[in-house]
Order: structure tokens, then sequence, then C-alpha cells
């Protein structure tokens, strides 16, 4: 191979492993300096879920964020975009990195998320939509009205949710 090749794809591995640790790093600053309350990880401890406690943490920090005052089919469907996104080839396939990525998740990058609290609550809803989701179509949501992106699904609350291809 030609060292000019090699060198380039070694620097892209080190671009995308930087990116990964500084999404890490971001997910973990935002976790530490929520007013998160003590998460009891013994609830259900037996169970074994594809996200750590971390990750589960995280996800329900964003949903308090972004779905205050939501009935709790408006937080699932919020826990179901994320992990929905996860799986979606077109979105990255961590908590953290769904999260941060640019444009995504406004509240976690203006200040909100810091103000809110991972309540056991919605960790415990968290973990009920990762054996069960109540949709694997929600990709995208706003407030207010549907996105541009996507296409109409539902509106829960004051939550306008999509898919990211028709479903019918």
């Amino acid at each position: 191979m030609d060292k000019k090749y090699i060198t380039a794809v070694a620097a892209f591995i080190f671009l995308i492993c930087s990116l990964t640790e500084a999404t890490n790093a971001r997910a973990n600053e935002v976790l530490k300096n929520s007013h998160t309350v003590s998460y009891d990880s013994s609830v259900n401890s037996e169970e074994n879920y594809i996200l750590t406690d971390e990750e589960i943490r995280l996800a329900a920090l964003v949903t308090a964020a972004e779905a205050e005052g939501e009935c709790e089919e408006g937080k699932r469907l919020v826990i179901d975009v994320i992990l929905n996104r996860m799986d979606s080839e077109h979105f990255p396939d961590s908590v953290s990195e769904v999260i941060f990525q640019q444009n995504q998740f406004p509240f976690m990058t203006n200040g909100r998320a810091a103000k809110c609290t991972a309540e056991n609550y919605i960790c415990n809803l968290v973990k009920e939509e990762l054996k069960c989701r109540t949709n694997y179509d929600v990709i995208f949501f706003q407030a207010g009205g549907y996105s541009y992106y996507g296409y109409p699904l539902m509106k829960v609350g004051n939550h306008y949710f999509s898919s990211y291809d028709k479903t019918w």
C-alpha cells in the first residue's frame, strides 16, 4: 500500500477516536454538573441492559431537559428518539454521540440540562424502553410543530414526532 494512504487512514482513525473521547468527556461533564439525584442502580440490578448506568442516566437527563412537563408517553417517545437514532445507520451509535451531535438536543448544550435532574423515575423509563420500545419509528421531535426533517407521525403533548422514512 501507498505510504500516504496509510498515513491518511491512520490520521482519520485518530480523528474519530479523538472526537469520541471528546464527546464522552462532554457527556461526563454534563452528568457531573447536573443536579442528578442519587441513582439507585440496584433497581432491577439482575437485568442486563445494552447501556451502562451512566448512559441510562444521560438519556434520562436529556429526557428531563427536553420533555419536562410532558406526559409519560411523551417522555418515552423522547427516549425512543435517542434509542432509534442509535439503531439508525444515519446517526451515531452511542448515547453521548447521539445527544451531543451538532444541532441536536439543544437543552443539553445551552445550560438547561445543568438545572435538570435524572430522576429514578425517568431512569426506569429508559430501562423499560430498552426492553420494549413504545415506538421504533420516531427519529425527530420538536416542540410547537413538525420539523422540516422526516415524515410527520404524531403529536403528543407539546411535541411533534416524525420518522426518518415514510412508515405507511
